[in-house]
């Protein structure tokens, strides 16, 4: 199957689903069992098991990458180059593994552009 790799906007798509990922869980938290059968509590569990099955799977470089850009609100590191910088790499690598951590999520849910 060919993948046609994410615009500028499938990749906002895709990064927002990363910094939801904790409001994800606390809506799931607190749906009822009747909310829980619903199409959108059903694919907001899907999305947030593919996130956690996917972090588990990232070696320790991809890890800090997405808890410093997505999750950590504590950090100064929201911009690129921020991120790049704390880690000793060039923006270009980083956006590289960003795009590598985009692609592994939109292949693990199915992500279809429209």
């Amino acid at each position: 199957m060919n993948t046609i790799a994410p615009n500028r906007i499938d990749i906002q798509k895709l990064e927002s689903y990363w910094i939801c990922y904790q409001d994800f869980k606390k809506e799931l938290s607190k749906a009822s069992k009747d909310e829980m059968k619903s199409l959108y509590f059903k694919n907001l569990q899907t999305l947030v098991e593919a996130i956690e099955q996917l972090y588990e799977t990232f070696d320790e470089e991809l890890r800090t990458i997405i808890n410093m850009r997505y999750w950590d609100k504590s950090t100064a590191c929201h911009e690129w180059i921020d991120v790049a910088d704390a880690l000793y790499m060039s923006v270009q690598r980083v956006l590289r593994k960003r795009n590598y951590i985009i692609n592994c999520l939109a292949n693990h849910i199915g992500y279809i552009r429209i």
